[in-house]
């Protein structure tokens, strides 16, 4: 892997782990909404809040799927550049 490639790979680890925090914890405020309101009794404003962390799980999702789509397209770059052509010639 050129040095390049392998900044290019750490920077996706890097920003991967991110997203995944920010969506472990979203997950767990989320969970902490639905233990507080088993009994289906919740405020408009309790209600709105909930509302406000799924669209911010929702935001961290998306950001997770266009990192991977984006890494991907990396990849392939990379493998079109270094997959010889037809009997060894580009």
């Amino acid at each position: 892997m050129s040095r390049a490639a392998g900044e290019e790979f750490q920077r996706f680890v890097q920003r991967r782990a991110r997203l995944n925090k920010q969506l472990d914890d979203a997950r767990d405020r989320i969970d902490v909404w639905i233990a507080q309101h088993e009994t289906g009794d919740a405020s408009s404003t309790q209600l709105a809040y909930l509302e406000g962390l799924l669209e911010v799980r929702r935001d961290l999702l998306r950001d997770l799927l266009e990192l991977d789509d984006s890494f991907m397209g990396y990849l392939l770059g990379l493998l079109g550049r270094d997959v010889p052509g037809p009997a060894g010639g580009a």
